[in-house]
């Protein structure tokens, strides 16, 4: 059975979303863990893709979304959305199929947001657990169709 957890984040810089789904961290001081010439050391195994966005240009196309609407100027505006699909291992779920409910997820409940995608097969306290990281611009930047269950027009329109 999945289990989703949501974290809203304030912080500005998108790209640190993306350093911290494809690169290795200290579970305690949530610091980067680093190689010997001070770079920063990739995650073992992982996927990443993007949806309505390019992976390596997440943070910039967030920022002009954002300008564009005139949205997320505060410190304390949720710029960003982090969902966490975690799977238990007894679901026998491949890293690929977390990405694909993933993916079904941001297309049902997230349409038209800027995503960035991540499957891991590591967990804390080193179970081996994979979960699916989805990482959303709080300003969607295309209109998503209008389900039954949204009644304001923020539920699914752009801006």
């Amino acid at each position: 059975m999945a289990i989703i957890k949501h974290i809203p984040v304030k912080n500005r810089y998108y790209s640190a979303a993306v350093e911290y789904l494809t690169c290795k961290f200290d579970e305690h001081t949530m610091k980067p863990l680093e190689d010997a010439k001070g770079r920063m050391i990739m995650r073992d195994n992982f996927l990443i893709e993007g949806i309505n966005c390019k992976v390596d240009t997440f943070g910039a196309e967030c920022i002009e979304v954002n300008r564009y609407y005139g949205k997320n100027n505060a410190a304390r505006d949720v710029k960003a959305h982090h969902y966490i699909i975690s799977f238990a291992p007894e679901d026998n779920i491949t890293m690929q199929e977390a990405m694909d409910f993933g993916k079904l997820y941001v297309e049902k409940f997230l349409p038209g947001h800027q995503a960035i995608l991540a499957v891991h097969p590591d967990g804390h306290n080193g179970t081996g657990n994979v979960h699916v990281h989805i990482v959303i611009n709080s300003v969607r930047k295309y209109e998503g169709k209008k389900e039954r269950w949204q009644d304001k027009p923020c539920e699914n329109a752009h801006g």
